[in-house]
């Protein structure tokens, strides 16, 4: 069953780390079982670009926090929304262990631009020392 309308617009910023805690049911509202699944999360522009994707089957991109009770939580680091800011589509799809594939997620995401980026090669976290 497709959830819609499950919005991000606010407290996201460019090069920030967030992570996105999704649970997936049913039609009759019970966990949808991932095991064995795959799961495929995009970002789209408005004229539906991808921007951005990530999968359940590379690394710790998608991770299936909880399969049986249809629990994963879609890592988002910090270099995936370097250059991007604005209103974004997003989607998460799952094609099931029986080899059927869904769209189990819609809504749209709002990334808030920054200047206090450090500019780098790659990004890394970095800490403030307290004094």
């Amino acid at each position: 069953m497709t959830t819609e309308q499950q919005d991000v617009l606010a407290d996201f910023y460019q090069g920030n780390d967030k992570n996105l805690l999704v649970t997936i049911l049913k039609p009759d509202d019970t966990p949808k079982d991932l095991t064995g699944g795959e799961l495929t999360y995009v970002w789209m522009t408005d004229k539906y670009v991808e921007v951005l994707r990530k999968s359940s089957l590379v690394g710790t991109e998608i991770e299936l926090v909880a399969p049986a009770n249809g629990v994963c939580t879609v890592h988002l680091d910090g270099k995936d929304t370097l250059s991007l800011y604005g209103t974004y589509y997003h989607h998460l799809n799952l094609v099931d262990a029986s080899g059927v594939e869904e769209t189990v997620l819609t809504g749209r995401i709002n990334v808030f631009r920054t200047k206090a980026i450090r500019q780098r090669a790659s990004l890394i976290h970095a800490y403030l020392a307290g004094g």
